[in-house]
């Protein structure tokens, strides 16, 4: 168990609709809710977030101040969201290239992605 980690069961989750029991139940439950991401990447992170919550008092506060920021800061928010729309899925793109079935699109994607992300630390300081 990793420090600073709540584990939860696949049970627990589910039964507390945090995470759906099947796919047509998905927007009744709390992640379905909540997941207003704008890539698969983000996706999977919310998902990572509900199932292997934090239990480290500075990084829920660090979270919590992020997000306060952005609630204060809402044109950031939506720049972010626009910035976050240009951004491939970097986890598919390590996958083929360990794989060894990268292609030189998959790796431009990538360069634009850090790229973007580099903008978008600017944006959250």
């Amino acid at each position: 168990q990793e420090k600073g980690i709540l584990k939860i069961s696949m049970p627990t989750l589910q039964g507390l609709e945090i995470l759906p029991k099947n796919r047509d139940s998905y927007k009744d439950s709390l992640i379905g809710s909540f997941n207003k991401t704008k890539s698969s990447m983000g996706s999977r992170r919310l998902k990572e977030f509900f199932c292997n919550p934090s239990a480290d008092f500075l990084e829920i506060k660090k979270r919590q101040d992020l997000v306060a920021y952005l609630l204060d800061h809402l044109e950031d928010l939506e720049g972010i969201r626009e910035l976050l729309n240009e951004v491939r899925d970097l986890e598919r793109i390590m996958a083929k290239a360990s794989s060894k079935k990268i292609t030189s699109q998959d790796l431009l994607n990538a360069s634009q992605s850090i790229e973007i992300y580099f903008k978008i630390s600017k944006i959250i300081r």
